[in-house]
C-alpha cells in the first residue's frame, strides 16, 4: 500500500482513532517516538485540519518514511480496536474439536474459516465475505489460554454524529475464544450513532445473532450455551458486595431485635402471610428499622454496587410484576441509601438481579460496569465515561481492564 492508501484506509476506522490513546499505545510499544511532534508539525502547516485526519496523515507518514514499519502500525491498530470493543456478550464454552495447546490446530482452524494469510488488518479489508457478510480481517493467538478474531462487516456503515455529515466507516466485532475460562466473548460497539434500517446492522440483537450464526457456520466447528442464569449469578455478586455491609448495620440491631420479634408475633398472628427463600415478616421490619441506621453510618462512599434494579414477581407470568430501580448518581455505595434496606426482604425473596452497576478498583485500576442479563445471557458493559472518583488511576477502560473484571465476576457466573 502507498502512502495515500493507508491514509484513506485509516479513515474507514475514524470511530477507534482517538489521539491520546495512539499516543499512549505507541508509548508502551516503544514504537514512533516522533509521533507528537509530526502531527503538531501537521497542525502548525493546516490549523483546521481534523484530528482523526490528523492521525491518519501523521500514520501514514511515519509508515512511509520507515519511522513504523507494517507491523507496527496493524499491532497498533489492532490495540486501538480492543479498547473500545466494550459491550461484551458472553458465552459458555461448551466443546470444540480445536486443541487448545497445539499452535497448528488454531493455525489450521483458522486458515478453514478464512482468516487471512497475512494477518495484517488493512490488507484483510480486501477479503472474502464469509457468513453474514463478516470478513475476518486478523486474529491475536494467546499462546493455549485463547485466541481472538477480528470481523469487520463487509460493508462500510454510515454514522452520523449530532451536528456533523453522515461518514462511512468499519465495525468491528471482536470474538474471543478463551480455553482458560471456558467462556466466548463477542465484543461490539455501540451503534447508537449507525444509519440504517436493516436490523442486523443497528441493533445490537441482530448483530449478535449475526455473529452467533457466523459462530455455528465454523468448521471446525465450536458450540457453546448461552449464560442464561446470569440473573441469579448477579444476586449472588451483590450478595458477595454488601453482606458484609449489612452485617455492620445489623450489629446496631441487635438490641432492638427482641422487641421486633415480639411485634412480627402479633402481626403473623393477625394477618398470616406466606414469604418466599425464608424470608419472615420480622425481616421485613428489621431491614426498615435497619435503613433508619444505616443512615448513620459509613458503609463506604464510593464503589462496589452504585446501581440496581430487581423485581417482585407476582405470578408465574413472567409479564406480571412490580419493579424497584436504585440509582445512586452521586456514586456512592446503595447500601448508604434507605430505598436498599427498604426494600431489602424483596430482593432477599426474588434472589434474582435484572441490572447491576458496578465501580470498584480492580487490579487494573478503577472500573464502571453496567452488568445484565441481554439477549438471553451475560452483558457487560464497561463505560466509556464515568461520574465515579476513583482515588487513584484512570477511569477510561481498557482491555486490560476488561480481562481483569471478567477474572473479578468469574466466580459468580454459574
Amino acid at each position: 500500500m502507498n502512502q495515500n492508501d493507508v491514509f484513506d484506509s485509516l479513515m474507514y476506522f475514524k470511530p477507534f482513532l482517538k489521539y491520546n490513546l495512539v499516543q499512549d499505545h505507541l508509548r508502551i510499544m516503544g514504537k514512533y517516538p516522533d509521533f507528537k511532534n509530526d502531527y503538531s508539525k501537521n497542525r502548525q502547516d493546516n490549523e483546521n485540519i481534523d484530528v482523526v485526519e490528523n492521525i491518519c496523515m501523521t500514520l501514514a507518514a511515519g509508515l512511509e518514511t520507515t519511522k513504523l514499519n507494517g507491523k507496527d502500525l496493524d499491532e497498533l491498530l489492532f490495540l486501538l480496536i480492543e479498547d473500545r470493543l466494550f459491550d461484551s456478550f458472553l458465552y459458555k464454552l461448551d466443546a470444540t474439536s480445536i486443541v487448545p495447546n497445539d499452535p497448528g490446530s488454531i493455525k489450521n482452524a483458522l486458515k478453514k474459516w478464512g482468516a487471512p494469510e497475512q494477518n495484517v488488518i488493512l490488507e484483510g479489508l480486501a477479503q472474502k465475505a464469509t457468513v453474514e457478510n463478516f470478513v475476518i480481517v486478523g486474529y491475536r493467538i494467546n499462546e493455549s489460554d485463547s485466541f481472538r478474531i477480528l470481523l469487520l462487516d463487509k460493508n462500510l456503515i454510515t454514522i452520523k454524529e449530532k451536528n456533523k455529515d453522515p461518514e462511512y466507516v468499519v465495525y468491528a466485532t471482536l470474538i474471543e475464544f478463551d480455553f482458560k475460562r471456558d467462556l466466548i466473548h463477542i465484543r461490539i460497539k455501540d451503534v447508537d450513532k449507525i444509519e440504517s434500517s436493516a436490523t442486523e446492522v443497528r441493533t445490537q440483537e441482530g448483530r449478535i445473532e449475526r455473529t452467533l450464526k457466523f459462530i455455528d457456520s465454523l468448521k471446525p466447528t465450536v458450540s457453546y450455551k448461552k449464560i442464561s442464569n446470569f440473573r441469579t449469578s448477579l444476586f449472588n455478586l451483590e450478595e458477595h458486595v454488601l453482606q458484609p455491609k449489612r452485617d455492620t448495620a445489623r450489629s446496631k440491631l441487635v438490641h432492638f431485635q427482641p422487641h421486633i420479634n415480639d411485634f412480627s408475633n402479633l402481626i403473623d398472628s393477625k394477618f398470616p402471610t406466606e414469604h418466599e427463600n425464608d424470608v419472615t415478616t420480622s425481616d421485613y421490619i428489621s431491614n426498615t428499622v435497619l435503613a433508619i441506621i444505616s443512615s448513620s453510618l459509613n458503609l463506604e462512599q464510593l464503589g462496589d454496587v452504585v446501581g440496581i434494579k430487581f423485581r417482585n414477581q407476582r405470578t408465574e407470568d413472567n409479564s406480571s410484576f412490580a419493579e424497584v430501580s436504585i440509582s445512586d448518581k452521586g456514586f456512592k455505595c446503595i447500601s448508604t441509601d434507605k430505598l436498599y434496606w427498604s426494600n431489602l426482604a424483596t430482593l432477599l425473596e426474588q434472589r434474582k438481579i435484572e441490572f447491576l452497576k458496578i465501580g470498584t478498583v480492580i487490579p487494573s485500576g478503577f472500573i464502571d460496569a453496567n452488568l445484565e442479563l441481554k439477549i438471553d445471557t451475560a452483558h457487560i458493559r464497561l463505560n466509556l465515561s464515568s461520574r465515579g472518583k476513583p482515588d487513584d488511576g484512570k477511569k477510561r477502560p481498557s482491555d486490560e481492564k476488561y480481562n481483569d473484571f471478567v477474572d473479578y465476576l468469574l466466580p459468580f457466573i454459574q
